[in-house]
């Protein structure tokens, strides 16, 4: 009998401790990251882009890499539920760590164009999208490569006027919506991989977490 209650107090505390609530263990590793987190990122340079383009030729690519951040995230606007979950969202900030890459932020690569190459893609197999797209791109001179700083392709992104347009269009659409609910604006006028996501809670949306208080096996479940 004394065994059976202290395996049923050791199974109580341990329940308290692995639930997310204020309070608990498990909240205070879940709200904020305890530890650290690194993220290196990779890019491959193109080194002749123009004979690639004009001539054929097989492309030469250099690794450049990695590019090391430290990765913080922290759960914000908490709203509990009845039902054992909690709504909030995701807001993650990134730290450049010198010492842990290869090279600072300002170290060119040439690389793909990202938003000329998308933009033909998505309208390929439509004749007259494909002309409006090839006759746009033509008017702007876009090129298929491009020279940035590491810096630019990752967080700070570079302007880029297929980019500048859809955001335009973007804003254009929302003045005539007025049915949809108020959201938050994020401007992507430019472009990069990352652009606008560091220390914003937008990218992930709105996220719905068991917390494990109704059945501790669905702990951490996204509902």
């Amino acid at each position: 009998l004394l065994l059976a209650c202290r395996d049923k107090i050791f199974q109580t505390i341990l329940h308290s401790q692995l639930i997310i609530t204020p309070g608990t263990a498990a909240f205070n590793a879940w709200v904020e990251t305890p530890i650290p987190v690194y993220t290196k990122f990779y890019f491959f340079d193109m080194l002749n882009p123009s004979e690639l383009f004009h001539n054929h030729e097989k492309p030469i690519l250099e690794e450049k890499g990695p590019y090391t951040f430290r990765e913080v995230e922290k759960k914000v606007n908490l709203v509990w539920h009845d039902d054992g979950t909690v709504s909030y969202k995701r807001v993650k900030f990134w730290y450049f760590e010198r010492d842990k890459s290869v090279g600072p932020l300002t170290d060119v690569v040439t690389t793909i164009n990202v938003p000329v190459v998308g933009s033909a893609e998505f309208v390929r197999g439509d004749f007259f999208l494909e002309w409006g797209i090839s006759d746009m791109l033509s008017t702007i001179q876009a090129t298929i490569f491009v020279k940035r700083t590491v810096g630019e392709l990752l967080f700070e992104g570079y302007a880029d006027t297929i980019m500048e347009i859809a955001d335009s269009l973007n804003e254009d659409e929302d003045d005539f919506d007025f049915d949809e609910e108020e959201q938050e604006k994020v401007k992507m006028d430019k472009f990069g991989w990352f652009y606008q996501r560091n220390g914003t809670n937008w990218s992930d949306g709105d996220l719905v977490m068991n917390t494990g208080k109704e059945d501790i096996s669905l702990l951490g479940q996204i509902v």
